[in-house]
């Protein structure tokens, strides 16, 4: 993953000291907080609950990005009719 170096500026107000502020500068690495949806729905695909399969089914079929189609066709048989039924409307959004 990539991490962005950046500055960090922390106020911290410390009332009851009588102190008025400070200012700490940092330079720290931070990296996206945002999993790539795609990917997540693709590794979901794999779960054992059918919940979470018939979900990202129908997230990579809402997100109509082609990288969901090989996923997608290797569950077309999967053994639950409700998965099997997301897997086919996900595909038909990624025609449209």
């Amino acid at each position: 993953m990539k991490k962005i170096a950046g500055l960090l500026i922390l106020l911290f107000l410390h009332l009851s000291a009588g102190l008025s502020g400070a200012l700490l500068f940092a330079n720290v690495e931070v990296s996206p907080v945002l999993p790539d949806p795609v990917e997540s729905a693709i590794k979901d695909l794999e779960s054992k609950e059918p919940q979470i399969r018939r979900q990202a089914a129908s997230t990579l079929g809402s997100l109509k990005k082609n990288a969901g189609r090989a996923p997608l066709l290797k569950h077309i048989n999967d053994e639950v009719p409700y998965v099997r039924s997301a897997v086919v409307n996900a595909l038909g959004l990624l025609h449209t």
